[in-house]
Protein backbone atom coordinates (compact mmCIF):
# COMPACT_ATOMS: atom_id res chain seq x y z
CA UNK A 1 0.00 0.00 0.00
CA UNK A 2 1.54 3.22 -0.92
CA UNK A 3 0.17 6.80 -0.31
CA UNK A 4 0.24 9.99 -2.53
CA UNK A 5 0.17 13.64 -1.88
CA UNK A 6 -2.08 15.42 -4.67
CA UNK A 7 -3.58 18.51 -5.31
CA UNK A 8 -7.08 19.18 -7.50
CA UNK A 9 -7.83 21.78 -10.16
CA UNK A 10 -10.75 23.57 -10.65
CA UNK A 11 -12.93 21.96 -13.17
CA UNK A 12 -12.88 24.48 -15.62
CA UNK A 13 -9.15 23.83 -15.97
CA UNK A 14 -5.58 25.92 -14.94
CA UNK A 15 -2.20 25.75 -15.99
CA UNK A 16 0.76 24.48 -14.87
CA UNK A 17 3.44 27.19 -14.54
CA UNK A 18 7.04 25.49 -13.79
CA UNK A 19 8.76 27.33 -11.09
CA UNK A 20 12.09 28.97 -11.46
CA UNK A 21 14.27 26.18 -9.55
CA UNK A 22 16.93 29.44 -8.70
CA UNK A 23 14.18 31.17 -6.32
CA UNK A 24 13.52 28.07 -4.30
CA UNK A 25 12.09 27.48 -0.85
CA UNK A 26 10.19 31.28 -0.45
CA UNK A 27 9.01 30.12 2.85
CA UNK A 28 5.46 31.21 3.70
CA UNK A 29 4.83 34.16 1.60
CA UNK A 30 1.15 36.79 1.32
CA UNK A 31 -0.53 38.96 3.89
CA UNK A 32 -4.06 38.61 4.96
CA UNK A 33 -6.40 37.05 7.49
CA UNK A 34 -6.25 33.79 6.41
CA UNK A 35 -3.19 31.30 7.25
CA UNK A 36 -2.78 28.28 4.99
CA UNK A 37 -3.33 25.03 7.30
CA UNK A 38 -2.25 22.18 6.26
CA UNK A 39 -4.04 20.09 3.70
CA UNK A 40 -5.81 23.58 2.50
CA UNK A 41 -5.74 24.98 -0.75
CA UNK A 42 -7.33 28.14 -2.23
CA UNK A 43 -10.06 25.59 -3.63
CA UNK A 44 -11.10 24.61 -0.33
CA UNK A 45 -10.29 28.06 0.62
CA UNK A 46 -12.84 29.65 -0.81
CA UNK A 47 -15.53 27.12 -0.87
CA UNK A 48 -15.10 27.29 3.04
CA UNK A 49 -15.74 31.19 2.65
CA UNK A 50 -18.21 31.39 -0.12
CA UNK A 51 -16.67 32.37 -2.81
CA UNK A 52 -15.38 31.66 -6.53
CA UNK A 53 -11.42 30.51 -6.27
CA UNK A 54 -10.78 33.09 -8.91
CA UNK A 55 -12.43 36.18 -7.13
CA UNK A 56 -9.92 35.44 -4.45
CA UNK A 57 -6.97 34.48 -6.49
CA UNK A 58 -7.34 37.84 -8.49
CA UNK A 59 -7.68 40.43 -6.14
CA UNK A 60 -4.97 43.04 -6.02
CA UNK A 61 -3.90 41.99 -2.70
CA UNK A 62 -2.89 38.12 -3.50
CA UNK A 63 -0.42 39.34 -6.35
CA UNK A 64 2.60 38.10 -4.76
CA UNK A 65 1.27 34.61 -3.88
CA UNK A 66 -0.44 34.30 -7.09
CA UNK A 67 2.71 35.21 -8.97
CA UNK A 68 5.23 32.96 -7.05
CA UNK A 69 2.80 30.14 -6.22
CA UNK A 70 1.14 30.24 -9.48
CA UNK A 71 -0.71 27.17 -8.80
CA UNK A 72 -4.11 27.57 -6.39
CA UNK A 73 -4.42 23.96 -5.70
CA UNK A 74 -0.67 24.25 -4.30
CA UNK A 75 -0.19 26.36 -1.15
CA UNK A 76 2.46 26.57 1.65
CA UNK A 77 1.59 26.09 5.18
CA UNK A 78 1.71 29.19 6.59
CA UNK A 79 0.92 31.23 3.38
CA UNK A 80 -1.82 34.44 4.24
CA UNK A 81 -4.64 35.15 1.97
CA UNK A 82 -6.68 37.88 1.76
CA UNK A 83 -10.83 37.16 1.66
CA UNK A 84 -12.70 39.94 0.53
CA UNK A 85 -16.05 40.97 2.85
CA UNK A 86 -19.17 39.27 1.55
CA UNK A 87 -21.08 41.52 -0.43
CA UNK A 88 -25.42 41.51 0.29
CA UNK A 89 -27.16 41.07 -2.59
CA UNK A 90 -30.98 41.72 -2.67
CA UNK A 91 -33.07 40.45 -5.25
CA UNK A 92 -36.87 41.62 -5.81
CA UNK A 93 -39.60 38.84 -4.55
CA UNK A 94 -43.29 38.17 -3.90
CA UNK A 95 -43.87 37.00 -0.59
CA UNK A 96 -46.81 34.63 -1.53
CA UNK A 97 -44.76 32.49 -4.09
CA UNK A 98 -41.74 29.86 -3.86
CA UNK A 99 -38.45 31.10 -5.05
CA UNK A 100 -35.69 29.17 -6.05
CA UNK A 101 -32.12 30.60 -5.71
CA UNK A 102 -29.20 28.48 -7.21
CA UNK A 103 -25.69 29.03 -5.59
CA UNK A 104 -22.66 29.30 -7.53
CA UNK A 105 -19.74 26.73 -7.53
CA UNK A 106 -16.90 25.72 -9.65
CA UNK A 107 -16.42 21.64 -8.45
CA UNK A 108 -12.91 20.71 -8.44
CA UNK A 109 -11.51 17.72 -10.33
CA UNK A 110 -8.96 14.70 -9.45
CA UNK A 111 -7.20 13.75 -12.05
CA UNK A 112 -5.19 10.82 -11.60
CA UNK A 113 -2.50 8.84 -13.47
CA UNK A 114 -2.21 5.21 -11.79
CA UNK A 115 1.04 3.86 -12.71
CA UNK A 116 2.56 0.23 -11.58
CA UNK A 117 6.28 -0.28 -12.32
CA UNK A 118 6.65 2.38 -14.70
CA UNK A 119 3.56 1.30 -16.49
CA UNK A 120 0.62 2.76 -16.65
CA UNK A 121 -2.23 0.91 -14.74
CA UNK A 122 -4.54 1.12 -18.37
CA UNK A 123 -8.12 0.30 -19.29
CA UNK A 124 -8.63 -1.01 -15.34
CA UNK A 125 -11.92 -0.93 -13.18
CA UNK A 126 -11.34 1.37 -9.92
CA UNK A 127 -12.84 2.26 -7.03
CA UNK A 128 -12.02 5.58 -5.71
CA UNK A 129 -13.31 6.85 -2.56
CA UNK A 130 -13.19 10.31 -1.61
CA UNK A 131 -14.82 11.61 2.01
CA UNK A 132 -16.91 8.94 2.23
CA UNK A 133 -18.29 9.52 -1.72
CA UNK A 134 -17.81 6.00 -4.09
CA UNK A 135 -16.94 6.05 -7.34
CA UNK A 136 -15.86 3.77 -9.38
CA UNK A 137 -15.08 3.88 -13.28
CA UNK A 138 -12.17 3.04 -15.66
CA UNK A 139 -8.66 4.47 -16.18
CA UNK A 140 -8.15 5.13 -20.14
CA UNK A 141 -5.14 3.91 -22.12
CA UNK A 142 -2.62 6.13 -20.33
CA UNK A 143 -3.88 5.05 -17.12
CA UNK A 144 -6.16 8.59 -16.37
CA UNK A 145 -8.64 8.92 -14.18
CA UNK A 146 -10.85 12.36 -13.79
CA UNK A 147 -13.33 12.21 -11.47
CA UNK A 148 -15.31 15.83 -9.72
CA UNK A 149 -14.72 16.18 -6.08
CA UNK A 150 -15.76 18.76 -3.53
CA UNK A 151 -13.51 21.29 -3.20
CA UNK A 152 -12.73 21.12 0.31
CA UNK A 153 -12.29 17.02 -0.23
CA UNK A 154 -9.07 16.29 1.94
CA UNK A 155 -8.64 12.65 1.75
CA UNK A 156 -9.40 8.97 0.13
CA UNK A 157 -7.96 6.14 -1.58
CA UNK A 158 -8.07 4.46 -4.76
CA UNK A 159 -8.20 0.14 -5.11
CA UNK A 160 -6.90 -1.01 -8.62
CA UNK A 161 -6.06 -4.65 -10.01
CA UNK A 162 -5.23 -5.45 -5.85
CA UNK A 163 -3.28 -2.28 -5.30
CA UNK A 164 -4.63 0.18 -2.65
CA UNK A 165 -2.82 3.87 -2.91
CA UNK A 166 -4.11 5.91 0.05
CA UNK A 167 -4.53 9.82 -1.27
CA UNK A 168 -4.11 13.08 0.30
CA UNK A 169 -5.56 15.63 -1.44
CA UNK A 170 -4.78 19.42 -1.15
CA UNK A 171 -1.44 18.67 0.51
CA UNK A 172 1.15 18.76 -2.76
CA UNK A 173 3.55 21.85 -2.07
CA UNK A 174 5.37 23.95 -4.72
CA UNK A 175 7.86 22.94 -6.83
CA UNK A 176 9.62 25.60 -5.28
CA UNK A 177 9.40 24.47 -2.22
CA UNK A 178 12.26 21.36 -1.75
CA UNK A 179 9.60 19.40 0.41
CA UNK A 180 7.33 19.35 -2.85
CA UNK A 181 10.37 17.78 -4.85
CA UNK A 182 10.10 15.33 -2.67
CA UNK A 183 6.90 14.69 -2.80
CA UNK A 184 6.75 14.27 -6.24
CA UNK A 185 9.91 11.76 -6.11
CA UNK A 186 8.31 9.87 -3.16
CA UNK A 187 4.45 9.44 -5.57
CA UNK A 188 6.81 8.29 -8.83
CA UNK A 189 8.34 5.72 -6.32
CA UNK A 190 11.69 7.52 -6.12
CA UNK A 191 12.08 8.88 -3.03
CA UNK A 192 11.20 6.34 0.39
CA UNK A 193 12.72 8.56 3.24
CA UNK A 194 10.91 11.10 5.41
CA UNK A 195 8.76 13.75 3.99
CA UNK A 196 10.86 16.76 5.48
CA UNK A 197 12.06 19.20 2.80
CA UNK A 198 15.74 18.96 4.48
CA UNK A 199 17.69 17.47 1.26
CA UNK A 200 19.96 14.80 2.43
CA UNK A 201 21.49 12.06 0.87
CA UNK A 202 18.34 10.24 0.53
CA UNK A 203 16.88 12.77 -1.55
CA UNK A 204 20.10 13.62 -3.67
CA UNK A 205 20.09 9.90 -4.50
CA UNK A 206 16.78 9.80 -5.73
CA UNK A 207 17.40 12.63 -7.64
CA UNK A 208 20.22 10.94 -9.51
CA UNK A 209 18.14 7.93 -9.73
CA UNK A 210 15.16 10.17 -11.98
CA UNK A 211 18.05 12.08 -13.68
CA UNK A 212 19.37 8.34 -14.96
CA UNK A 213 15.76 7.59 -15.95
CA UNK A 214 15.48 10.28 -17.54
CA UNK A 215 18.26 10.10 -19.84
CA UNK A 216 19.88 12.84 -17.74
CA UNK A 217 23.85 13.22 -16.32
CA UNK A 218 22.64 11.64 -12.66
CA UNK A 219 24.29 14.47 -10.77
CA UNK A 220 21.72 14.32 -7.74
CA UNK A 221 21.29 17.89 -7.98
CA UNK A 222 17.66 20.03 -8.89
CA UNK A 223 19.32 21.94 -12.09
CA UNK A 224 16.54 23.33 -14.31
CA UNK A 225 16.51 20.47 -16.62
CA UNK A 226 15.89 18.07 -14.05
CA UNK A 227 13.29 20.44 -12.59
CA UNK A 228 11.03 20.48 -16.01
CA UNK A 229 12.00 16.69 -16.43
CA UNK A 230 10.22 16.11 -12.79
CA UNK A 231 7.11 18.56 -13.29
CA UNK A 232 6.33 17.17 -17.02
CA UNK A 233 6.64 13.64 -15.32
CA UNK A 234 4.51 14.01 -12.45
CA UNK A 235 2.07 17.09 -13.06
CA UNK A 236 1.67 16.40 -16.53
CA UNK A 237 0.47 13.23 -18.84
CA UNK A 238 3.57 11.98 -20.31
CA UNK A 239 5.64 9.08 -21.91
CA UNK A 240 7.09 6.55 -20.32
CA UNK A 241 10.42 6.27 -18.78
CA UNK A 242 13.80 4.23 -19.96
CA UNK A 243 14.00 0.59 -19.02
CA UNK A 244 15.65 0.04 -15.45
CA UNK A 245 19.16 -0.92 -16.55
CA UNK A 246 21.04 -3.56 -13.70
CA UNK A 247 19.46 -4.80 -10.33
CA UNK A 248 17.13 -2.61 -8.19
CA UNK A 249 18.48 -1.76 -5.07
CA UNK A 250 16.79 -2.50 -1.99
CA UNK A 251 14.57 0.53 -0.67
CA UNK A 252 15.02 2.05 2.23
CA UNK A 253 11.92 2.31 4.77
CA UNK A 254 9.13 4.94 5.02
CA UNK A 255 10.93 5.86 8.14
CA UNK A 256 14.21 6.60 7.26
CA UNK A 257 15.98 9.67 8.02
CA UNK A 258 17.08 12.05 4.82
CA UNK A 259 20.25 13.43 6.47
Amino acid sequence: MGSAFLSASAAEGSETVRSNPKGRNTGPLGTGPHMVQEGECLLSIAYQHGFLWKTIWNLPANAQLRQKRKDPGQLVVGDRIMIPEREKKEVPADTDKRHRFVKRAVPAKLRLVVEYEDEPVSNSAYVLVVDGTIHEGRTDDQGLLEVSIPPDASEGFIEINGLRFELLLGALDPSSEDVGIQQRLANLGFYHGEIDGQVGPLTREAIATFQSRAGLNATGELDDVTLGKLMHRHDETHERLAPRVGPEEPSPSAGSKNG
